[in-house]
């Protein structure tokens, strides 16, 4: 059993408590999952997320809803424009 593997396992279950989610969020593995899977982040779990410097697995998220506060700018800034391609120019 991989511990790395498990944590990222369950933190891409959507059913998750929210207390467990914002726990996951500290393991850099699990944050990378949760970023990456969940359809179903918040805009406080989205602003943590990238603070907490998963901003790459987020932009790949194609869940992560275009009108999140900053988004934009955000993707912009990391020269990831081109992979959020249905944000508006």
């Amino acid at each position: 059993m991989n511990l790395d593997a498990e944590l990222s396992a369950l933190a891409a279950q959507e059913d998750l408590p929210s207390d467990l989610v914002w726990r996951l969020l500290r393991h850099p593995a699990a944050r990378r999952s949760m970023a990456l899977r969940r359809r179903d982040l918040t805009e406080r779990l989205i602003e943590e997320i990238i603070k907490l410097g998963s901003a790459r697995s987020l932009a790949a998220n194609t869940s992560v809803p275009a009108d999140v506060s900053n988004a934009q700018d955000l993707w912009i800034g990391l020269g990831l424009e081109r992979e959020r391609a249905y944000l508006p120019e």
